[in-house]
């Protein structure tokens, strides 16, 4: 199955955007919550997830409450951007 290419953004630029779109959401807006945002690690080099991400991000701060949401946002920006070596 083929995957549309994907952008290359610095770690700067993913935890900028996964924080926008988390603190975009209604109940986290609706609470005034901030969610602390991590860097996102590379993986090994050349290893990719199933969904061919090269990142991740392990800990969320504040985020218990929304960690649904938080999830989504992340493999939203996961599924569009990569990780710049």
């Amino acid at each position: 199955m083929a995957t549309a290419a994907r952008e290359v953004h610095t770690a700067e630029e993913i935890r900028d955007e996964v924080h926008r779109l988390i603190h975009e959401g209604k109940a986290v807006r609706d609470d005034g919550a901030e969610i602390g945002v991590p860097l996102p690690t590379p993986y090994a080099q050349g290893v990719r997830e199933p969904e061919g991400s090269n990142w991740s991000m392990a800990v969320f701060t504040n985020a218990a409450p929304y960690e649904g949401w938080v999830l989504h946002c992340m493999k939203s920006v996961q599924a569009r951007w990569d990780l710049a070596a």
